[in-house]
């Protein structure tokens, strides 16, 4: 998922305190993970206002009960980013995205597309 450095260094001391390792990790760890998360959420902006129509937006706004009004495509891309990166919605976020994955599929399909017309 991501690397973690530890580096090590050689002290004259003969006893390793377990806690103090423990605390750098913890702190190394801690600042990684706050990098990685501000870069998924940029990429993730961009990707949904580069990529993406206000009414695609819109769609996957709906789908996840968040709310639509008065909101420009920039808000709306926002929004979707935030819900997708909580913990909490990734079910939610990973059903989306394979439902969208089969709908795609179904659209591609030179016998499927002639008899669903679904539009996202």
């Amino acid at each position: 998922m991501s690397n973690i450095a530890i580096s090590v260094k050689e002290t004259e001391k003969i006893g390793i305190n377990i806690e103090d390792i423990i605390n750098m990790v913890n702190e190394k760890y801690s600042k990684n993970m706050d990098t990685i998360n501000m870069d998924n959420y940029i990429a993730l902006e961009l990707d949904y206002n580069m990529n993406y129509t206000v009414e695609e937006l819109k769609h996957i706004s709906k789908y996840y009960k968040i709310s639509i009004r008065k909101k420009k495509k920039g808000d709306l891309a926002t929004d979707i980013v935030i819900y997708e990166l909580d913990p909490e919605n990734d079910d939610k976020v990973y059903r989306r995205k394979y439902l969208w994955e089969c709908i795609n599929s179904i659209k591609e399909d030179k016998y499927l597309s002639k008899f669903l017309n679904i539009t996202i």
